[in-house]
């Protein structure tokens, strides 16, 4: 029994160590013992509903035993018509929904969510059947954002007034039921300089939906095309050969800058020039409202780069119109098959349509043969 003490390891832990370990070990048994405890210590509730919400609102609240009215016997009804997506969390508090389901129902709408029916609203976490039996007779989906509130309030005036989309402040942004997420999206947007000129341009900011964007469309301003823009652009005479140009050239036109100028001539180069000018709509980033804007100034004469069909490895071809599967697929039935006289020998290839050679051909030669 000596031998086997002298050989524990926790006889061999220092003074220092022995203590903090029968510290922990007495603090491990006091939370036990209090965790323990609380489930035999009574639990008396501070309040309670003696009586719910009918359609003559709330008669009172009992605390300790006496009964505190909330709204009097000949007040007007407390709870009201409301449409369930322009309601307030105190609003909600008022009408007898708990704290918890009021925070998780504001939240959804700030979030862009947006109830369609009963069912949906019975989904809000926190939301029990009393509390949803007691506001079903008031959710009314069809009703418009003025019209929720019986009696008019200083916020009610300032969602019916239109905003600049272009100047409004955070707080205007929130009064027409813009989410406040997709608020500070938008305000970046804006401090980065970008300018909203109607509502497809406003349709890029993350976080505007579809559903969204209808709603808030009655109540958006948005700025005037400046006539210089819009009638007479600084470069209104340029005239550019899209295939013979550099990133100079084309940043004097409308919408388009350092980046997007690269990103057009590194695709240009890849594909061995353009054919023709709707190409550039392939052009990741492009608008195609910039597009449309600066097509009059483009054009098109140099001649493209062409591949010779018959002598070129496609395997060892980039090229943004087929991946190195397909080159794979081409240049192992040309191999089968040479030499490739037409276009028509390639329509043999049954992994691709039609639309794919029709949309490559002017790339291909078949001139030169082996």
């Amino acid at each position: 029994m000596k031998r086997y003490f002298s050989n524990s390891l926790f006889f061999n832990f220092s003074l220092k160590e022995r203590r903090s370990t029968f510290l922990i070990i007495g603090l491990l048994c006091l939370c036990i013992f209090m965790y323990m405890g609380s489930f035999f210590i009574p639990q008396i509730p501070t309040y309670r509903i003696e009586k719910a919400i009918d359609l003559e609102g709330i008669s009172g609240v009992e605390v300790n035993g006496l009964e505190h009215p909330i709204v009097r016997k000949d007040h007007a009804r407390s709870i009201y018509s409301f449409n369930p997506n322009n309601i307030s969390f105190k609003e909600l508090v008022n009408f007898g929904v708990s704290s918890k389901a009021a925070f998780n129902w504001t939240k959804y709408l700030e979030k862009g969510g947006r109830f369609k029916s009963l069912n949906d609203v019975k989904r809000v976490y926190g939301l029990s059947t009393e509390q949803l039996t007691m506001l079903s007779p008031f959710i009314q989906f069809s009703l418009a954002p003025q019209a929720d509130k019986k009696k008019e309030t200083p916020a009610l005036k300032k969602v019916a007034t239109p905003i600049d989309i272009n100047a409004a402040e955070y707080g205007d942004l929130i009064s027409i039921g813009m989410p406040s997420s997709v608020a500070h999206v938008l305000l970046k947007y804006r401090m980065a300089g970008k300018v909203f000129y109607n509502m497809e341009e406003l349709r890029k900011v993350y976080g505007l939906t579809d559903s969204l964007l209808a709603e808030l469309a009655p109540f958006l301003l948005f700025a005037d095309r400046p006539a210089s823009v819009l009638k007479e652009p600084t470069f209104s005479n340029l005239q550019i050969d899209l295939n013979n140009t550099d990133t100079v050239e084309l940043k004097k036109l409308t919408g388009i800058g350092s980046k997007l100028a690269q990103r057009i001539l590194k695709y240009r180069d890849n594909l061995g020039g353009f054919y023709e000018l709707d190409q550039l709509k392939e052009i990741y980033g492009l608008p195609d409202s910039t597009f449309q804007f600066i097509k009059p100034n483009l054009y098109i004469s140099s001649a493209i780069k062409t591949i010779q069909v018959n002598t070129t490895d496609f395997t060892k071809l980039y090229h943004p119109y087929f991946d190195k599967k397909q080159a794979s697929i081409i240049q192992n039935f040309i191999a089968a098959h040479k030499p490739i006289r037409s276009l028509e020998q390639l329509y043999d290839i049954r992994a691709f349509n039609t639309d794919f050679w029709k949309k490559l051909s002017p790339y291909l030669d078949f001139e030169k043969e082996n």
